[in-house]
Parts: structure tokens; C-alpha cells; sequence
């Protein structure tokens, strides 16, 4: 399947029949150092971003997504440890830390594994703040 036909659009799928939309505008491999140029393409205004990652994440890549994005923004990171279980899971509990480091940014942005896309997701649904 090519999912980069895809990327940016809907389409009725012909497994269930229903509209899907699928608002992946770019998928790159080995593009960190390009980041600050994606989001302002993305949000122009922006000024500061939150990172969200977990502490696996942050160790390989985090560290790098910040150096990167703090070459135009302020950048808040907030990583996710695990709570009582061996990896980051979709937790209410996760949310007020996340709520709390997200407040003052203009964006979220999320590394990582489709939990934390989730969690920053939400989040940003309840901050009413873009995330990429």
C-alpha cells in the first residue's frame, strides 16, 4: 500500500466503507535538523513549542528534536516516565503533567510512540493548542 497517496487527505476506505482522514501532511527519515522549517511551515507565528517524549525517546532522539527546535523556538520539554508499569501507557494520570508543561507554549509537539502522539493529542484538544 502506498500511504503517501494518502498523506493530507480523505478517502472512503474499502474495508469499512467510511471516510478516514489522514492529516500526516510529510513522513522524512533523517530530517531532526529540518524540524524548526517543518513547524514554521506549519505554524508561522509560533514563538514556543512543548516536546513531549518518554524517557526512552528523549535518550534517542528528544535530546536532538530540542537542540534542533531551540534554534527558533522556546522550547518546553516534557518527558513521560513510566507510572507503575514498564512503559508509558495512555493514563489519565499522565495528563495533568502534561496539561501543566504545555500551558504556556503556543504548540505541542510529540516524539515517539503513537501513546505519547495520543496523550499530546489530547491535550492539545483541551488546550485548544495545535499539535505536531
Amino acid at each position: 500500500m502506498d500511504i503517501y497517496k494518502y498523506l493530507g487527505k480523505s478517502f472512503v476506505c474499502e474495508f469499512c466503507g467510511r471516510i478516514h482522514t489522514i492529516p500526516v501532511k510529510a513522513i522524512e527519515k533523517r530530517a531532526i535538523n529540518q524540524l524548526p522549517s517543518f513547524v514554521l511551515s506549519l505554524i508561522p507565528d509560533i514563538k514556543s513549542i512543548c516536546l513531549i517524549t518518554d524517557n526512552i525517546v528523549w535518550e534517542v532522539m528528544g535530546k536532538r528534536c530540542k537542540k534542533a527546535l531551540e534554534t527558533c523556538f522556546n522550547v518546553i520539554t516534557h518527558t513521560i516516565y513510566p507510572l507503575k508499569e514498564k512503559r508509558v501507557t495512555a493514563r489519565q494520570e499522565y495528563i495533568s503533567g502534561i496539561l501543566s508543561a504545555c500551558q504556556k507554549a503556543d504548540a505541542i509537539i510529540t516524539a515517539g510512540t503513537g501513546t505519547i502522539t495520543d496523550l499530546g493529542k489530547y491535550a492539545g484538544d483541551l488546550l485548544k493548542k495545535p499539535v505536531i
